[in-house]
Parts: structure tokens; sequence; C-alpha cells
């Protein structure tokens, strides 16, 4: 009798106690699919954790807060074809930190089903336009930079352990990339306050670097 007792005392409690508070309330999600949607002139379209390509899952989906991080979040998620676009803003709780649920929920389940993780990406962006990193699941562990490469030869490079590395970034091929169409990989353990720069070359003459300031992953 004890036994069912406090069973049922534990389920009551759990029954009472507050619900969790959201550490990011999605205000809105608007969706355009169709012609090419307006694209804005940023050198990188998106920055996210994803290891190969795989299938687009919103209910997946986190992005990473830093430490003190405050204000709103704007979202962005473009296809490489620039023809599916979805805008989004959200607003912080004050104990917003580290790998936080990113609650997307899309009308258009039909046409995110036609892309991957290669052709279609996130940039999140704190006050004062901040790129954050966001990932499809936790076990990814590459990040992958979404540039338009502007028909240039693009290579991404970091510096670690006072070492400065660099490495082709990969085109993709088929279909129209209007928007992006090379991805470039770095480790996920490189991140820190300095940022990734993207380099590209053009005829043989270097045009200016795009640099991609991303928090390191505590």
């Amino acid at each position: 009798m004890n036994r069912f007792r406090t069973a049922f005392l534990a389920t009551l409690v759990a029954l009472l106690a507050p619900a969790a508070v959201a550490q990011i309330t999605i205000s809105k999600f608007d969706e355009a699919f169709g012609e090419e949607q307006p694209v804005s002139g940023r050198g990188f379209v998106g920055a996210v954790l994803a290891d190969a390509a795989g299938p687009v899952a919103f209910d997946k989906l986190e992005v990473f807060i830093p430490k003190g991080t405050t204000g709103n979040l704007k979202i962005s998620v473009i296809s490489a074809d620039a023809k599916y676009r979805g805008t989004g803003e959200a607003s912080l709780s004050a104990d917003a930190s580290g790998w936080t649920p990113l609650k997307l929920k899309s009308a258009k389940q039909q046409v995110l089903s036609g892309y991957s993780t290669d052709t279609l990406t996130l940039l999140a962006e704190a006050a004062g336009d901040k790129p954050l990193l966001t990932r499809w699941g936790a076990s990814a562990k590459t990040v992958q930079i979404y540039v338009n490469s502007e028909r240039s030869d693009t290579s991404v490079a970091w510096r670690k352990d006072g070492k400065i590395e660099v490495q082709p970034c990969r085109r993709l091929t088929g279909g129209s990339l209007v928007r992006f169409d090379t991805i470039c990989s770095a480790p996920s353990d490189i991140l820190g306050p300095e940022p990734i720069r993207i380099i590209r070359r053009r005829g043989g003459v270097a045009l200016e670097p795009v640099l991609v300031p991303l928090a390191g992953i505590q």
C-alpha cells in the first residue's frame, strides 16, 4: 500500500510542478516558396553543425546561445536555389545559454522534404547581427559554412595551436545554385574568439576574405 501511495504522490508532485520555461520563444516564422526570394548581400549565408547531407528536420534544430546573450534573435532559413525562404524572430529567456532547442514550425513540410542539409541552411543572429551556430541534432561535429563563391576558388582558414590551417571548400553540383553554391567545413573544436576566414581567389586575384565570427562551443 505504501508503495502505491508513494508512486501516487510522486506523480501528483510532477503534475503540479511548474512547467519549464522555454529558453527561446518563437514570436513569428513566415515562409515563402516559389519564385526566387529576395536575398541579402552577406558573404556567407549560414553556419550549421552537420556532418553529412541528410534530411531537413526542424524538430531536431538547436542553436548555441553564448552566456550573456540578451535581446531577440533573427532567424533566416534559405535554400540554395533561393526558392524557399523562412524568416523568424524569437525572444530569449534570462537564463538561456548553451545548446537550446529552436522550435520552428513549418507549414511547408512537403517543400522542405525536397531539400537536404546540403541545399538548405540557417542563420541565427543575436543583437548586433552577431551570427550564432545552429545544428541538426546533437551528434554533428563539423562546422559547415554556406557560401556564395561568386565563381571563385574558395578555401576556409582557421588558427589552431598558433598555426593557420587551410583547406579547400566543397562546390555543390546539380540544380539551381543561386543563393549559395559552396560549403566550407571545419572541425568544431577550433571555434573561439578569432573568426573563421573564407578565402576566395578568382583569376589568380584574391578577393576580400569573408570573416565568420562564431562563439566557441562550451
